[in-house]
């Protein structure tokens, strides 16, 4: 029996597809290995969308190459749709095959002939089709992800993203509905809805649907008992998403807004279609109108141009405004993009150390959530068994929250079920509430 083993760089969509393409492998006939064992496959799920994630799948189709050297070695994802010439004069590298054909990846390669060519590739900014790679086995899991929406359209003058995924194309809401119930029906309790810019979901679609059309639709038409999203743009949230997400019964009061600045002038330059005052504004509102609602976003530092005064502007920001984590990016220079040839450029120590700044204040306002949840009653959906009795079990609350006990019974293992929070954090120090 052959073994594969498939390396995930990157975001949540590229984990996603790596699901698929093991399922693909299996499907086969081929046994997978962790990617720490020799195999007779290896695929790489590259990310490009910094110099460092470059680099890292440099370094894993090296290290694949090394641990057999007779093994094939594929390259797919946003590296190979951005640097396909980059990768195809690299010795150890097989295939390249992009993220238009990601889909076809596992029967090519297991039925090309030595004449085929190895690379296959084409301009993603043409593609017009959703991928549908369906999952059906999340592991040992109870929260399932769902990729709804590809590509996007904004072209922030940082990001190398809508080169590497395209246009925004959407999944058809029947496609939609139809999975949700699958995963039901195999005991999902939560569906994670991913995609590179969700808020655009339908806007491609005939006839005319949009996000919160789509999240009425899966209320209406599943037995689900949790719905989560993943990023959402801040001028895509209104009105009436905001009081469907403080009524709604199954979507989790938690978004993750990216901000990426906290200076206007900051947020031009990047090409961001909203000030701070409309973030500070939703955030408020998003606060007075859904119970225990979590917020997180998304922060860059050192973007070209970035003052010292600039830089203090987005701590500040942040600081008064009721976001209660941070995700934390240190801007990286990317090839075909507008800031990649904007002056001032900021050092790296400097960036270093903006984000380590803006890492400290994430962790206060993390431990702040934590600390005004002791007392409440938390619904908590415990995702994995313990491996020892003396493990804790843990799970996550709708407001994403990260919850554990100590006194468990394997009963609880895949359910929801509510505790009162007692006392903050584990002996790790990790922030945690501990029932």
């Amino acid at each position: 029996m052959k073994t594969g083993s498939v390396i995930t760089l990157g975001c949540k969509i590229n984990t996603y597809e790596s699901m698929a393409l093991k399922e693909q492998l299996t499907a086969e006939g081929i046994k997978l290995v962790p990617d720490s064992q020799a195999a007779d496959i290896y695929i790489i799920n590259s990310c490009s969308v910094t110099k460092r994630t470059d680099a890292e799948s440099r370094k894993r189709i090296r290290r694949a190459k090394r641990a057999n050297p007779d093994a094939t070695v594929v390259v797919t994802g946003c590296y190979a749709q951005i640097k396909a010439d980059e990768l195809n004069a690299m010795p150890e590298v097989d295939y390249v095959i992009d993220n238009t054909k990601k889909g076809e990846l596992v029967k090519y390669i297991l039925s090309d002939s030595d004449n085929a060519t190895h690379s296959l590739t084409s301009d993603i900014l043409k593609e017009t089709k959703f991928l549908n790679l369906g999952v059906n086995d999340f592991k040992d899991r109870n929260r399932a992800f769902l990729k709804i929406q590809d590509g996007c359209d904004s072209f922030c003058s940082y990001c190398i993203v809508p080169y590497a995924r395209g246009g925004v194309r959407s999944l058809a809401a029947s496609e939609v509905i139809a999975s949700i119930n699958r995963f039901v029906q195999a005991g999902f309790k939560e569906v994670v809805l991913s995609g590179i810019h969700i808020g655009k979901y339908g806007v491609d679609l005939t006839p005319n649907v949009n996000l919160l059309s789509l999240l009425k639709t899966i209320e209406k038409e599943t037995s689900l008992l949790r719905l989560r999203l993943s990023s959402i743009e801040p001028n895509e949230i209104n009105d009436d998403f905001i009081t469907h997400l403080s009524t709604s019964k199954i979507v989790c009061n938690h978004l993750h807004i990216p901000l990426q600045s906290g200076d206007d002038g900051t947020l031009e330059r990047m090409n961001r279609t909203y000030t701070t005052g409309e973030f500070a504004a939703l955030t408020d509102r998003l606060k007075a109108s859904v119970t225990d609602i979590t917020i997180g976003a998304d922060v860059i530092v050192g973007f070209p141009g970035e003052s010292d005064d600039d830089f203090q502007r987005t701590y500040d920001f942040i600081k008064e405004t009721p976001v209660d984590y941070l995700h934390v990016f240190p801007y990286s220079k990317r090839d075909g993009t507008p800031a990649n040839n904007m002056p001032d450029q900021v050092s790296e120590p400097k960036k270093k150390e903006r984000a380590k700044r803006l890492r400290e204040l994430s962790d206060d306002k993390k431990i702040s959530a934590y600390k005004n949840s002791i007392g409440n009653n938390i619904r908590v959906l415990f995702e994995k068994s313990p491996k020892k009795k003396t493990d804790l079990l843990h799970g996550l609350s709708r407001n994403y929250l990260n919850v554990a006990v100590q006194d468990f019974n394997e009963g609880m293992f895949n359910k929801e079920m509510e505790h009162k929070a007692k006392r903050l954090s584990d002996d790790r120090g990790a922030p945690i509430l501990l029932i």
